[in-house]
């Protein structure tokens, strides 16, 4: 053999051990994180809901006279309290990376309706579709709002909203009632639709298919949590008489993949462009000792890394809502210390 094939073959030795030493570092590297604690409006309970990339968190918590008020948390500013539509409570549940918000906030006629918040412009009403309440749960970079609102015959509907087309109706696939959790930048929409079989099914929509039932007509409970940009839905499965729940993966023209977190019930609620998903893991090994039950991160090449371990106390319990294509986690923290509110507004950032 000539000494320069030997070289090749040692260089190529060389840089196949250079990759597998980084997938074994990605895969057993445990990640890292701050927890920055957000606080509370006064009362006893705060969660934070959203993070967008530019670090700007939102969510809601109780003031002093029990009311709920949404808020917004900028690095270096803090908490700003966002009002109401003329009534009692309001609640934040997503920011765009233009910094607006979405949510929902009582009117002074008793109703409650879905909103977009601007910092310069205030509130806009989205209205129903006909009925009295309507709840904004997700919006996109372009301003596509989604959620469910009540329509003429009371019962919820999925519903689209942007300021050039208005609330549009999403349809219920089987004429009862149907939820929109979440909305890329690409419009596509996800959430859950109830069949006649009295359970609901996870869904997904877009301008050209319209709204599809991911399992079937004929499958078991689920439903869809969270959409990235590259069209990977995550959400949960029922599956019946082995854990209960479990996460799921799918994305369109694809097989729906359940998520083999761990031999216990688990729950995923969102899934970031980077392939993070956050969630829930219940696990009861020991029949007699209560069920424990704890937030996770679990990153697109690694291990499953319970979030509890970054929080101060080891009695404290993290709640991971939300996760931003940096990584960073929005949630709340709950911890028994008599010093502070039960319930706080959390930010984990990656070191």
């Amino acid at each position: 053999m000539k000494k320069a094939s030997r070289r090749k073959i040692a260089l190529a030795a060389l840089v196949l051990v250079a990759a597998l030493a980084a997938a074994a570092y990605l895969w057993f590297r445990r990640p890292d994180y701050e927890l920055v604690d957000l606080g509370s409006l006064g009362g006893s309970y705060a969660t934070a809901t959203a993070v967008n990339d530019r670090g700007q968190v939102v969510g809601w918590g109780t003031i002093a006279d029990r009311s709920h008020r949404a808020f917004v948390w900028q690095p270096g500013k803090g908490m700003t309290i966002i009002e109401t539509l003329g009534g009692r409570n309001s609640f934040a549940h997503d920011i765009n990376n233009k910094g607006r918000v979405a949510g929902n906030a009582d009117t002074p006629d008793g109703a409650n309706h879905a909103f977009i918040w601007d910092p310069n412009s205030g509130f806009t009403d989205l209205g129903t579709l006909g009925g009295k309440k309507s709840r904004a749960t997700a919006i996109n970079d372009r301003d596509q709002v989604v959620g469910y609102a009540d329509a003429n015959d009371g019962r919820a509907h999925a519903f689209l909203w942007h300021k050039d087309t208005g609330m549009t109706d999403l349809g219920t696939i089987y004429g009862i009632r149907s939820y929109a959790r979440d909305i890329n930048n690409r419009g596509q929409v996800v959430g859950s639709v109830a069949v006649p079989t009295k359970r609901d099914h996870a869904f997904y929509w877009d301008p050209d298919t319209g709204m599809i039932d991911i399992v079937g007509p004929n499958g078991v409970s689920s439903y869809a949590t969270g959409i990235n940009n590259a069209g990977r839905v995550v959400g949960n499965i029922y599956i019946p008489r082995i854990i209960n729940y479990a996460g799921f993966a799918w994305q369109k023209g694809k097989p729906l993949k359940t998520l083999k977190l761990a031999d216990a019930e688990s729950y995923t609620d969102k899934i970031n462009d980077r392939g993070q998903i956050i969630g829930r893991l219940r696990s009861n090994k020991f029949l007699f000792f209560p069920a424990e039950t704890y937030h996770f991160l679990r990153p697109k090449f690694g291990r499953m890394v319970n979030l509890n371990k970054f929080a101060p106390d080891e009695t404290d319990e993290i709640f991971a809502v939300d996760i931003n294509n940096s990584g960073w986690i929005a949630g709340r923290i709950r911890t028994k210390s008599r010093k502070q509110p039960p319930d706080r507004a959390i930010l984990l950032r990656p070191r």
